[in-house]
């Protein structure tokens, strides 16, 4: 592995880790990807802040037979923790279709823009 990274022009592991951190910030700032993350923020966001909103959350994944996991809401300082919280809201995404009606999702996106 290690020829592997000299090969590559990498002095070291880290400074691939590094290399490789800076390609996926720069990737997560492109339109599409920003757009994306502000609007699955938003509604984690949502039932993070409203008690009643996770509470009928919870009860439709006990409805539905889905894990009964909490929200994720990603960190700016962990890049992986993007990739947790999408992971989640794609686990969680009939429970939460189901919590929120439709027009209470737009309100939420729209009340962010």
């Amino acid at each position: 592995m290690e020829k592997a990274f000299k090969e590559c022009s990498f002095a070291s592991i880290s400074c691939f880790n590094h290399t490789l951190q800076l390609v996926i910030l720069h990737a997560l700032k492109t339109k599409f990807f920003e757009d994306s993350l502000t609007k699955c923020r938003q509604i984690v966001s949502h039932f993070h802040h409203s008690a009643q909103s996770s509470e009928k959350l919870e009860k439709i994944q006990k409805q539905l037979n889905i894990p009964t996991h909490k929200l994720i809401l990603d960190c700016p300082t962990r890049w992986n923790s993007i990739y947790q919280m999408m992971k989640r809201l794609n686990e969680q995404k009939l429970a939460i279709n189901a919590t929120l009606p439709e027009t209470m999702c737009k309100e939420i996106i729209s009340a962010g823009e």
